[in-house]
C-alpha cells in the first residue's frame, strides 16, 4: 500500500507524508476468501487491520449467541484496541466477501503517534469518537413492539380466530347461547314445532358449532404462543445488547484513560497534565 492511500484512514489522516511513508513500510498485506475467519474473539491481538478491498463482518459471541456488530468496507479499519492495550480480540471478524487487508503492528504505530503532536491529537480524537459511538449505542432504542409487528402480519383467518376466541371467553357468549336455547325451546313448544323435543336439529347445530370452535380456539392459542416466544426473544436481545454495550463502554473508558496517560508520559507530561520537572540538585 502506498503512503498516500493511508490518508483515507481517519486515525492516520493527521500524520505527515513522511510519517505515513514510514508506516507504509511496516504494513503487511493479507488476503482472505469469503467466509474465512480473520480472527476470533479472544485471539491475541497485536495489529490494526486496514480494509483495502472487500467487506469484513464483525460479530460478538455472548452466551453462545452470535451478535452481529456490522460490516466494514474499503477505507475502514478494525482491531485498533490491540494497538492500545495489546489485549485479546474483543470480537469476531469474518470475510463477508473476498477481502484484502493491510496489517499495521503496534510498535511502529506508537512510535509515529508519540513522536507527533498531530498524531497524538488524532489518536485522542479517534478514541473520543469511539466513546461517543458507544454512548449512542447505549442510548439507542433496542426494544421494539413485537406485538404490533405480529399484528401487521395477521391474515383474515387469524383475525377471525382471534375474535371467536375472544367471544367464547365472554359472558356475552354465555348469554347468547342461553337465549338461543330458550328461544328455540319456546318456539318449538308453543308456536311452530318444526324441531320437536328433544330438538335433534338444534343438537346438530350445537355439535357443528363446537366442532368449528375447536380449531379456531387452537389457532388463537398458537398465535398466543408465537407472541410469547417473540416477546421472550425480544427481551433476550434487549438484555444481550445492554450487556454488550455496557461492556464496550467500560473497556472504552479504561482504554481512553490508559492511552491519555501513555501519550502524556511519552510527551514528557506528568499525570497531572503538567510538564515534569527534574528534582532539585
Amino acid at each position: 500500500m502506498q503512503a498516500a492511500e493511508l490518508a483515507r484512514f481517519p486515525f492516520l489522516a493527521g500524520l505527515s507524508d513522511e510519517e505515513r511513508a514510514a508506516l507504509a513500510g511496516h504494513l503487511v498485506e493479507r488476503s482472505y476468501a469469503e467466509g474465512e475467519t480473520i480472527f476470533a474473539q479472544g485471539d491475541p491481538g497485536d495489529a490494526v487491520l486496514l480494509v483495502t478491498d472487500g467487506e469484513v463482518e464483525l460479530s460478538l459471541t455472548v452466551s453462545g449467541q452470535q451478535l452481529p456488530l456490522g460490516r466494514l468496507g474499503p477505507g475502514a479499519y478494525f482491531g485498533e484496541m490491540a494497538l492500545l492495550d495489546g489485549g485479546p480480540r474483543s470480537a469476531n471478524a469474518t470475510a463477508a466477501s473476498p477481502v484484502r487487508l493491510a496489517a499495521l503492528s503496534r510498535e511502529p504505530w506508537f512510535e509515529a503517534i508519540l513522536g507527533s503532536e498531530a498524531g497524538a491529537r488524532v489518536l485522542l480524537a479517534e478514541l473520543a469518537s469511539r466513546l461517543r459511538s458507544t454512548n449512542a449505542l447505549l442510548g439507542e432504542r433496542a426494544s421494539r413492539n413485537v406485538l404490533q409487528e405480529l399484528d401487521r402480519k395477521l391474515t383474515l383467518a387469524d383475525r377471525l380466530a382471534e375474535k371467536v376466541a375472544r367471544l367464547n371467553g365472554s359472558w356475552a357468549n354465555v348469554a347468547v347461547l342461553l337465549a338461543l336455547t330458550l328461544g328455540w325451546a319456546l318456539l318449538n313448544a308453543f308456536l311452530a314445532p318444526f324441531d320437536p323435543y328433544p330438538f335433534e336439529f338444534f343438537n346438530l347445530l350445537l355439535a357443528v358449532l363446537i366442532a368449528i370452535q375447536g380449531p379456531l380456539l387452537m389457532m388463537s392459542q398458537n398465535r398466543e404462543a408465537r407472541e410469547e416466544r417473540a416477546r421472550a426473544e425480544a427481551d433476550f436481545r434487549v438484555n444481550l445488547k445492554n450487556e454488550v454495550a455496557i461492556d464496550r463502554l467500560s473497556r472504552d473508558v479504561v482504554t481512553l484513560r490508559e492511552t491519555v496517560l501513555r501519550v502524556a508520559e511519552g510527551r514528557g507530561l506528568g499525570r497531572g497534565g503538567r510538564a515534569a520537572t527534574p528534582p532539585p540538585a
